[in-house]
Parts: structure tokens; sequence; C-alpha cells
């Protein structure tokens, strides 16, 4: 067993809180690598070589699941909703971060002590109507003065270190996707570069996908890359026969779903091999695109794709874990892809 050091730039950027509709602001770490610009809705848009007449989109999104206060109690308690695929269950007990004028307000999702519960309560599956935000104030008023309705909330930082080359964090997804794109974007040699590559860090993926159809009808890109995780499958508690083998540390993990290029994926099986990088395929246990593929794609004029994901266990909770040896696989065999496109 080994611990590693982890890169400054991806501690950094798992640091930051990004929640659908209020996505971080991550123009500087793309701000020295080529033109950046923030659309209306949310998107940080990197462009490099735009004098070249083919385009290439690589799209990672920018946000994470979170919650927004829909009520505040007399009590001084504090109510929510989703906003993105939030797990009630993986809410009970967890510390979290309100994002308010008055700054970052600290909180706990509270829960009835098992001293007191019956037996019935156990089999009960909470709702999140069931659930509230407890931030150590008096009452009503106090918590007001602190927090409104419509703030973002979302899980405390939490990033830690963990053995074999592997970090556990929230927010995960998608902010290694943040990181491998701003890798990606510094590492290619620009100066052979053939084509126009526009690095899009799109908003509102959590809730319908929203920033990459704006982006992708605005750059009208002839080829698309998306960087996203998927689910791990090493686990105890998942059937491998029913949701595929896919596992952390055998590398940068690529669907072989529909709207995925089966001439792309062809590529860079080749260039992987061919460069020893590590790799896996999976097929997706549902036929409908979990991430911004399909709307990339649809809205793209119907473009080759190509997905590139990192396994990534308990997704959608607050302690996500993935393997730091398949983040850079994915940057190692983005470039070289990138680097082989001639036109």
């Amino acid at each position: 067993m080994h611990k590693i050091n982890i890169d400054t730039d991806l501690a950094n950027i798992l640091q930051t809180h990004s929640p659908s509709g209020q996505e971080y602001d991550y123009s500087s770490i793309l701000g020295n690598v080529g033109s950046v610009v923030k659309d209306s809705i949310g998107n940080c848009i990197c462009s490099i070589n735009t004098s070249k007449n083919f385009r290439l989109l690589i799209e990672a999104h920018a946000d994470e699941i979170s919650l927004r206060v829909i009520y505040i109690s007399d009590d001084g308690y504090i109510f929510f909703r989703q906003n993105g695929g939030v797990d009630p269950l993986q809410l009970i007990g967890q510390s979290v971060t309100i994002l308010s004028d008055s700054g970052e307000i600290t909180g706990v999702v509270g829960c009835k002590p098992m001293h007191i519960k019956r037996a019935e309560e156990y089999a009960k599956v909470p709702l999140i109507e069931d659930l509230f935000i407890d931030i150590g104030v008096c009452n009503g008023s106090s918590a007001k003065q602190l927090v409104k309705v419509g703030d973002y909330v979302v899980f405390s930082n939490n990033l830690k270190i963990l053995n074999n080359n592997r970090i556990s964090s929230k927010g995960i997804d998608n902010k290694v996707g943040v990181y491998i794109l701003s890798r990606i974007l510094k590492q290619i040699n620009k100066d052979d570069l053939d084509i126009c590559v526009y690095g899009v860090l799109s908003s509102q993926e959590e809730i319908g996908c929203r920033g990459a159809n704006v982006a992708v009808q605005n750059i009208k890109p002839q080829m698309i890359m998306c960087i996203d995780t998927c689910v791990a499958t090493d686990t105890p508690d998942i059937s491998s026969n029913i949701l595929g083998d896919i596992r952390l540390g055998r590398g940068v993990a690529i669907p072989l779903s529909t709207e995925n290029s089966v001439r792309l994926i062809k590529e860079v099986e080749i260039i992987a091999k061919n460069g020893n990088i590590k790799y896996q395929t999976f097929l997706p246990h549902s036929v409908l695109g979990r991430n911004n593929t399909p709307t990339l794609q649809i809205n793209g004029g119907g473009c080759e794709v190509l997905t590139l994901c990192i396994p990534c266990r308990y997704l959608h909770s607050s302690v996500e874990i993935c393997d730091i040896s398949d983040i850079n696989a994915a940057i190692s065999l983005a470039v070289r892809f990138i680097e082989s496109l001639r036109v």
C-alpha cells in the first residue's frame, strides 16, 4: 500500500464549488493556452487555431450535483430541492455548504437519532422533502440573515488521498473531466496542429445537458470528443453480468454506445495499443445516453463523436472514488489522438 502526491491543479479543481446554474469560473486554468470566453449560459470556451477550417470540439461538463434552498422555517431549519440527480439516502448526516451572499455557510443535513426511531422507520426511504439543513441558528430570522430562498447547496469539500493511486472527493463527476480537458489543451503540439480545437467546459449537464446544447450549435464542429465519468462496477453491490465489467486502474474507459463513432473507437484503440496506454471498453447498460454525448451529436448535425470516461465508484455521492492512473491514461490517449488528426 502506498499513497500518492496529487497534482496541485487537480486538487484545486476538486475543491471548487460548481453547482449546475452557478458553475465555477474555470477561465483561469485555460487562459494561458488559447482565447477564452464565457458565454451567457455559463460555458467556458477556449479556442485554439481558429484559422483552421476543421473544428474539433472537446467537451467536459463543469457542473456538479447540488441542492437549492426552497424554504426556511420559523425555527431556522432550511428545506431544499434537488438540483441534479441527488439520492436522498446520500444526504442524511452529510456536511453541506450553502453558497450565500454572506459567503459559504456550513450546515448539516439532520437525521433522527437511532435511539428514538420506531422499527418501521428503518425501512422507510426518506423523501427529499423530509430532509432539512441545520446551520446552528436559533430561529428563522437569524437563518434568513445568512441564507435566502434560491441559494445553492453543495457537499462540503472533503478531498482524500487514498491508497493505490486513488482519491476520494465530492464532485469527481465531472471535475476530473475539467482537469483532463485543461491538460489536453496544454499538452497538444499547437505548432504542428492541423485543426481548430474548441475546449468547452459546459454548464448545466446535471439538469438537462443545456450548456453543451448551446455550445455545439454555436461552434458547429466537424468532430466531437466528450469527457466524463462512468459507473465503476468493481464493488460488491454491483453485478458485472448486468452492468458490464468496468474497473478502477484498468485505464480510460471507452463506451461502445450507439452514438459513439465505430471508426473513431477503432482509431483510438490502435493508438492506445501502439502507445501502451491502458484502456477498457464497455457497453453502457442504458440505450439512452447518460451524459452530454447524445445531445452533442444530435445538435451538432450528426457529426462523429468519441467519448472517453473515467471509471468512478459511488457516483453522485459525496465520496466518489477514482484512480489517478485512469486520468493520466485519458490525457495521453486524447492528446495522441488529436495530434494524429490530419484533414
